[in-house]
């Protein structure tokens, strides 16, 4: 939650250039990564969504060249390109 309401998704760039993030695990009620969120976070290495994830928008995870493992639950509907 964020200042009483329930958080959904992670908005547009979030943690754009974020070069100190190694993994992330998204929590449950989220439904949503927009778009590059996660963009050129070269340390990244891992990524575990909740089964509440729907949708994965465009260039979520660009330039993550570190980026080995991901997992992606069955309750996704949506997935545009990484």
């Amino acid at each position: 939650t964020h200042e009483g309401k329930p958080v959904k998704y992670i908005g547009n760039g979030a943690f754009n250039e974020c070069v100190n993030i190694t993994s992330v695990i998204i929590s449950d009620g989220i439904e949503k990564i927009d778009i590059g969120a996660f963009s050129m976070c070269t340390q990244l290495t891992s990524v575990t969504m909740p089964d509440t994830m729907k949708e994965i928008q465009y260039s979520a995870f660009s330039c993550c060249s570190s980026l080995s493992s991901i997992n992606l639950p069955d309750s996704i509907e949506y997935v545009w390109r990484f």
